[in-house]
């Protein structure tokens, strides 16, 4: 399991991207504890679990 109590500076600017977005779509930025919670929601796990495998199949077939 990932060591989280320092979050890596690209973590970190994915998040923030995220907020940006949020705040843009709907004219408020997310609080952490509303992003805690959808990035805890399993849609959003799944969604995360796809695009992060089929991006390491990618990397190894560039590889090859």
């Amino acid at each position: 399991m990932s060591d989280f109590k320092s979050l890596d500076p690209e973590l970190r600017k994915s998040l923030e991207a995220i907020a940006t977005f949020v705040e843009t779509i709907s004219g408020t930025a997310p609080s952490q504890k509303e992003l805690a919670l959808v990035l805890g929601r399993y849609f959003v796990k799944k969604e995360i679990c796809d695009t992060l495998m089929a991006e390491r199949v990618s990397l190894l077939e560039k590889e090859l």
